[in-house]
């Protein structure tokens, strides 16, 4: 009997099925298909050896009935082989789920339709030794169906090429080159029975390349990985399904050991893995997300967590954080998932509890940022970024003599976004640096080409955020700038402000003590805010300090502040420091400072930031009388 490919392939099916069945894995239609198929090609390579044992037989007991109904089940499974791959191919697509669901109730009733015709038609089969085949219309029905699938498979895949993954296509181009090939070879050759063995050919490159669990599960952890991760919620998408989920990131020690840190790793995975009503997933970077179909089990397992990981983790002396999310589909897709769970993490936004509970506002603050994070690439792309300059007048010469240079973003529409709103979002980002650069290149520019040294200013504040100053680079590139353009770095006084944590103070000194070294002032920004402290008079190589806004409105109504400024104002003298007092705006305002023998005025008490050319106007119509 020719049966060797047949029972050949039963082997490598019933290898695959029992790796497969003993494997965990997350529950995705394409993965339900594909044990589907692998259940139909064993029965169809079965159904093969049958009909093959039915036609030796047939005239040695068995009935032609049989025979013939052994056969004509033999090729409706051929068949549905096809179908049921090509089902597997549909539920990969990007299409929507209505989509899907179209297309496969066209598969079917096609299907159905190929088995009516494959019942009603006659088939003839013959033996000779070894050679033991089938043939007739019934046969030839199967051989024209079962290629259709395949070639309307490979059209699907061909046409969203662009839109699936490079592995995805050539795995399913592989295994339908297989299965067109066997069918090609027995239908030109039916004593050659090699279809049904092509077609265990295919499901094992499917199984090695895409659905190997193996393939799913992050080897240290033990969890499902990121990639399936991404899988498994696009499902939810595809099937427009809630879920809810708890995202869990351990924050280690920089001082403890990676064998440690992999020890813990490992006792997180497993104890968040032993939850029953989860998927768990390790999706990098020691953060692993847990996934359920029942928003109340994800609250309760949240407040079972949240204990067992703060006594973990103060045992080793880690911190976590942990987001929960008990509604579900709040983000868009998988892709906005991901992205604010990333920011949430790289943010550090811990609540008191370690919890924190996903809403809608946050959501919608993310997306804002995401939308600012664009429109701050763009204004750059376009110099739609602006430096306004806020004039600083000085006592002692009566006039003004400096400005502090602000950001101001243009929009499109030609108006102006409000530092607040994309500042913050540019710190988080590290767009904030970028913007640094353009702004000293501006205010460069106005010093070289506006004529502002003749008009009377001997200074130009610049902000630096943190950022940029642990740039080793930053001192060297701008002492470069201004020498290149013969601008005189006395000219340029740089603020420090205190929006981002120092990661590295060592490098900040030496970019100041450049700047210092070269002629330029440093100016310490928002003094008394309750942000900065006396650390940073000490240790800073500054000239300036600013009084922050808030002090100066309250000086005049508040004894407490009164006191603070007086403190301040004496200490700064006592430390030849100059003082500039910001956000003065009123005349109560003004005679107040004034008394105190602040050095320099700023505020809307002289003017608000103007833009390049209204600054230079406003410089030539108060310029001091020689």
């Amino acid at each position: 009997m020719n049966i060797a490919t047949q029972l050949c392939g039963l082997a490598i099916l019933i290898v695959i099925l029992v790796f497969y069945f003993r494997q965990q894995k997350v529950d995705l239609k394409s993965s339900k298909i594909f044990k589907d198929a692998l259940l139909a090609d064993l029965g169809c390579l079965t159904l093969d050896i049958a009909s093959i044992f039915g036609i030796i037989y047939c005239e040695k007991g068995v009935s032609p009935v049989i025979t013939e109904i052994l056969c004509k089940l033999y090729l409706m499974s051929l068949v549905f082989m096809t179908y049921i791959c090509f089902a597997y191919v549909v539920s990969e697509m990007p299409v929507t789920e209505k989509g899907g669901h179209k297309i496969e109730r066209a598969a079917l009733i096609l299907y159905i339709i190929a088995d009516i015709i494959i019942a009603v038609v006659p088939i003839y089969y013959t033996t000779n030794g070894r050679l033991t085949y089938s043939y007739g219309p019934s046969c030839q029905a199967a051989y024209i169906f079962a290629p259709f699938y395949i070639i309307v498979t490979f059209l699907m895949v061909l046409f969203y090429r662009k839109k699936i993954s490079s592995t995805f296509f050539i795995t399913i181009t592989v295994a339908m080159a297989l299965e067109c090939g066997t069918a090609v070879i027995q239908f030109l050759d039916p004593e050659i029975l090699l279809v049904g063995f092509g077609a265990a050919l295919g499901l094992i490159v499917i199984y090695l390349e895409i659905e190997n669990p193996m393939i799913q599960t992050d080897r240290l952890s033990g969890l499902f990985n990121l990639s399936t991760f991404q899988m498994y919620i696009e499902d939810f998408y595809k099937k427009d399904l809630p879920y809810s989920y708890i995202f869990v990131r351990l924050v280690y020690d920089i001082a403890s050991p990676v064998d440690k840190s992999d020890v813990i790793m490992r006792k997180t995975a497993d104890y968040l893995a032993s939850f029953k009503h989860a998927k768990t997933f390790y999706i990098g970077q020691s953060g692993y997300v847990m996934v359920f179909r029942d928003p109340t089990k994800a609250a309760e397992a949240a407040g079972e967590i949240n204990p067992e990981l703060i006594k973990a983790c103060y045992d080793n002396g880690n911190a976590f954080l942990e987001v929960l999310e008990t509604r579900g589909r709040k983000a868009a897709n998988v892709g906005e998932m991901q992205e604010i769970l990333g920011q949430v993490s790289a943010n550090g936004e811990y609540s008191d509890n370690n919890i924190i509970i996903m809403t809608d506002d946050m959501y919608e603050r993310f997306r804002q940022e995401r939308r600012i994070t664009a429109e701050i690439d763009k204004a750059l792309d376009e110099d739609r970024v602006e430096a306004f300059f806020q004039p600083i007048y000085s006592f002692k010469d009566n006039a003004f003599t400096g400005a502090e240079a602000l950001v101001r973003i243009r929009k499109e529409d030609g108006s102006i976004m409000p530092p607040g709103m994309f500042i913050p979002v540019a710190e988080k980002t590290g767009q904030v640096k970028t913007i640094g650069d353009r702004m000293f290149e501006k205010t460069l520019d106005i010093i070289k080409n506006g004529g502002v040294r003749e008009l009377g200013v001997h200074f130009i504040d610049i902000n630096l955020s943190v950022l940029q100053c642990e740039d080793k680079t930053l001192s060297d590139r701008y002492l470069s700038q201004m020498k290149e353009a013969g601008v005189p770095p006395e000219m340029f006084c740089f603020e420090i402000t205190e929006t981002a944590m120092i990661v590295n103070r060592e490098m900040l000194l030496n970019n100041l003590n450049a700047f210092r070294a070269a002629g330029c002032s440093c100016s310490l920004d928002d003094f008394g805010n309750g942000e900065s402290n006396l650390n940073y008079v000490v240790d800073m190589p500054i000239n300036f300090i600013k009084a922050d806004r808030s002090m100066v409105t309250k000086y005049t109504i508040s004894s407490r502040v009164g006191l603070i400024m007086d403190s301040m104002i004496h200490m700064a003298k006592g430390l030849s420091l100059k003082v500039v007092a910001e956000g003065v705006e009123t005349d109560r305002d003004m005679e107040a400072m004034k008394s105190l023998d602040i050095d320099y005025i700023q505020g809307y008490y002289f003017s608000k930031p103007l833009p390049k050319n209204e600054y230079i106007k406003f410089l030539m119509k108060n310029r001091k009388p020689a």
